[in-house]
């Protein structure tokens, strides 16, 4: 309530009540008035009071505040330090307005509207305590005021809930269903985790509007809230029935059959939000990819998620529904049909990176080099900060063979992202092949500083180390690293028996070259070293044996077939 509806404004009345006034004042009066008498100040201050009132109707209340500054000088009531405290307060001079208040409410503390503009500019000035304080006094002398009531309860909402609940059932109780208080009611109801009772609440609101759609939505979360899935999922039906076309309805209505897995339901329903005439394209992709998205895992609900996602291509040729139905195919373990999705999404949203990227990782996981390396060369020019797309272009030319032309992209990753361990072992693995060995180590040590016990890194250092013969103590302690990660990979155990050949110790690097060729018998490099140890132990038929078996595994290899060929190292 504003101080303006506290006392009426109607020019009307203060025309009537002045009048009175100065009948009552006129009657019996001696023919002569005397200038400085009692009787003639206060007319004077009635008159001048009312020009005030008339200001105040007017809205001019700066004129106001000067005529009736101006009555006090001749007669000063509770009244006119009522009326000027009002007018103080509607030009925001909180600080007059308040001292004229007080002045009020001291000169007559039994009036309530004192009492109760008082309380606003309290509130008003941010002291919401002493405002309290006003308020309660006026209930004290008149419990029925409810607009007091109702103010407290307001005031004590964020302090204190319950007794700002307890107001406002009281004053249900005393008015009558009312939809302001019922509302605040249901709010406060929910804040103290009360939520049957909000939802009774919410349910009086809604019997005295049933059309209100949002005080159903209402119902619906606070039954989600009370764990009462089945009364949400009642209440969504009836709702959607009675509003067929109200999207967020029919959105929560599907969330909520998710959540009770009734997957055909769900499906059901997705299908129809696709075709409301309100749903913008925003919303129906974010129903599909609910839809999807609760369908990983299982090829049957993935077929059905296809199913929407092509109802929402056909609607639209967006790149991201392009994007979903290629996300969907790979899921659904058809490669070349995420392919083509992937491909047109790029051609649909070039600027959008994702599709880029995925069609990128796609290619690489597929071992088809080429294309990855072609589209993310492509890429990169567009996106030269992408850390995704550098790392995809680097590591296909690795894979590729192509040592020169995957190095700077590797270097761009590893600048983009200090953290990775993998990608610096990746450019590791690139500078050694261009024979740049110091490079190659510096790129080493980085990725053991990202991660000290990434177990591919310290495999691939220490055989790096051990074919140049260089540190090899410390290329033990990495092999060791790995193998103690992975003892059943036949590589690390070939990188560690590799690393005691280089250090003479030969018995060792037997056994476990012996070890690795169990885990792994088709490994050509594994027999090659297995057949050098034996060698330098004089064992050479057996490491003739095991060379011709290295070649047969790798028939390309000159440098075994001239090993053989020379019957020594």
């Amino acid at each position: 309530m504003r101080p303006q509806d506290i006392i009426p404004k109607k020019v009307a009345q203060v025309a009537l009540l002045a009048a009175a006034f100065l009948a009552a004042c006129s009657a019996g009066e001696p023919a002569r008035e005397d200038a400085e008498s009692a009787e003639y100040r206060k007319r004077a201050a009635m008159s001048l009071f009312v020009d005030g009132m008339i200001f105040e109707a007017k809205n001019d209340h700066e004129n106001a505040v000067a005529a009736i500054e101006k009555a006090l000088q001749n007669d000063r009531s509770a009244g006119m330090y009522y009326a000027l405290a009002k007018n103080y307060y509607y030009l925001g001079k909180l600080r007059d307005a308040l001292e004229r208040a007080k002045l009020a409410a001291a000169m007559d503390p039994d009036e309530i509207s004192h009492l109760l503009l008082l309380a606003e500019i309290y509130e008003a000035g941010g002291r919401d305590d002493s405002a309290i304080v006003s308020l309660k006094r006026a209930l004290r002398l008149d419990s029925t005021r409810h607009d007091a009531a109702f103010r407290l309860a307001q005031l004590y909402e964020d302090e204190r809930p319950t007794v700002a609940l307890e107001l406002y059932e009281s004053l249900n109780d005393s008015l009558g269903a009312d939809w302001n208080l019922l509302l605040r009611q249901a709010n406060l109801q929910e804040r103290l985790g009360r939520d049957a009772e909000a939802i009774e609440t919410l349910e009086a609101l809604l019997e005295m509007d049933p059309s209100n759609v949002a005080v159903r939505k209402l119902i619906v979360e606070f039954h989600l809230r009370n764990d009462d899935v089945a009364s949400a999922l009642e209440e969504a039906d009836d709702l959607t029935r009675a509003f067929p076309n109200d999207v967020e309805a029919s959105e929560r209505k599907i969330d909520i059959l998710m959540h009770l897995d009734e997957w055909a339901r769900a499906v059901e329903e997705t299908g129809r939000l696709l075709g409301l005439p309100g749903a913008d394209f925003d919303v129906k992709l974010r129903a599909a990819d609910y839809l999807f998205e609760n369908a990983m895992g299982d090829s049957a609900r993935l077929a059905a998620a296809g199913e929407t996602l092509r109802a929402l291509e056909a609607d639209t040729a967006s790149w991201e529904t392009k994007m979903y139905r290629g996300s969907a195919a790979l899921a659904l373990g058809e490669p070349d049909s995420a392919k083509a999705r992937f491909h047109e999404a790029v051609q649909l949203a070039p600027w959008r990176q994702d599709g880029w990227t995925r069609l990128g990782n796609l290619y690489f996981e597929r071992g088809e080099f080429d294309s990855a390396a072609s589209l993310m060369s492509r890429a990169v020019e567009r996106f030269p900060e992408s850390f995704v797309m550098n790392a995809i272009l680097g590591l296909s030319y690795l894979q590729l063979g192509e040592t020169l032309n995957a190095i700077p992209p590797l270097e761009k990753a590893t600048e983009l992202d200090p953290s990775s361990a993998d990608l610096f072992g990746a450019l590791a693995s690139a500078y050694e092949d261009a024979g740049e060995y110091e490079r190659c180590d510096s790129a080493y040590d980085r990725a053991l500083a990202a991660d000290p016990t990434n177990e591919l890194v310290n495999n691939n250092y220490a055989y790096s180390l051990a074919q140049r013969g260089e540190r090899l103590e410390d290329a033990l302690a990495m092999a060791n690293v790995a193998v103690e990660a992975n003892p059943t990979s036949a590589s690390f155990l070939d990188t560690k028996a590799w690393v005691l050949y280089r250090m003479g110790r030969y018995d060792e690097a037997e056994r476990l070259l012996a070890q690795a060729a169990e885990y792994n018998p088709l490994g050509a490099v594994v027999f090659d070293h297995w057949g050098d140890a034996l060698y330098r132990l004089g064992e050479r038929d057996k490491a003739l044996a095991k060379w011709e078996r290295a070649l047969e595994l790798d028939p390309d290899n000159l440098q075994l077939r001239e090993k053989l060929d020379r019957g020594t190292l």
